[in-house]
């Protein structure tokens, strides 16, 4: 049995020495990037709510829906350019009843989102929309040129990856060998400000960057409009490993 078992343990052994896989020496960089430009478009999302009985508070839904597209469409917006969520209805309840099920009412809400792609008439938006109740308005500043600026700088944060993964070589004396793997970050979402309007009432926040000097375009948006849109900022992030002293 010696004879037999012996030579096999020893093949074992070498082969296992032969597979044994090589330490590969790595560095380990994020690249980040960031792409700032002149927003043109201001996306607005109208939530139009009613509350009460469901058939007539259904009613009054409808016709503030419609009373907020025909304004949408006097100011100009294209037909392709706006969108009608679908209706939704929740019932409510006597919460000091719970936990006993005691309807009180129903709440009747709609969703519209348009895009309004003329930015000196921003105060037109706002001036109607304060004259309509029990509407609550979001809007966010965004650019047409977004995946194009995305793919842009997508690549200059590549490039700033390879840049720092090669300083910290040449640092400590070592060489940067081939890309072992490369991932993307999830992208932040670039600036948005919002309004907010409910029953009349208004609030707004906003921001502007000032890392450049503006557009013919904000020029005339800063003559015919009190908004200042500023820059919105495009961030992108990629993880990028190398091999290292090969």
């Amino acid at each position: 049995m010696r004879s037999i078992w012996c030579p096999i343990l020893i093949l074992a052994a070498g082969v296992a020495a032969a597979a044994a896989p090589e330490t590969v020496h790595s560095v380990s960089v994020t690249g980040t990037a960031v792409t700032r430009v002149a927003p043109d478009i201001v996306s607005w999302n109208i939530a139009v709510w009613d509350q009460g009985e469901l058939a007539q508070a259904k009613t009054r839904n409808e016709q503030k829906t419609q009373a907020v597209l025909d304004v949408i469409r006097r100011l100009g917006v294209a037909p392709e350019d706006v969108q009608t969520d679908y209706l939704r209805v929740e019932q409510q309840y006597d919460q000091k009843m719970m936990p006993r099920r005691i309807s009180i009412g129903w709440i009747v809400s709609r969703n519209i989102t348009c895009k309004q792609r003329d930015l000196a008439r921003f105060d037109e938006f706002i001036n109607q929309l304060l004259d309509m109740a029990d509407v609550d308005v979001r809007y966010s500043l965004e650019t047409s040129r977004y995946h194009e600026m995305r793919k842009e700088t997508r690549l200059n944060a590549l490039r700033l990856a390879k840049e720092k993964a090669e300083a910290m070589c040449n640092a400590v004396g070592e060489t940067l060998g081939r890309v072992i793997s490369m991932q993307e970050q999830q992208p932040a979402p670039y600036w948005s400000g919002r309004a907010g309007i409910s029953n009349g009432s208004f609030a707004a926040s906003n921001a502007a960057f000032s890392e450049a000097g503006p557009t013919p375009a904000q020029d005339e948006v800063a003559e015919k409009s009190t908004m200042a849109p500023g820059l919105i900022e495009i961030s992108e992030s990629v993880n990028v490993s190398f091999e290292i002293g090969q």
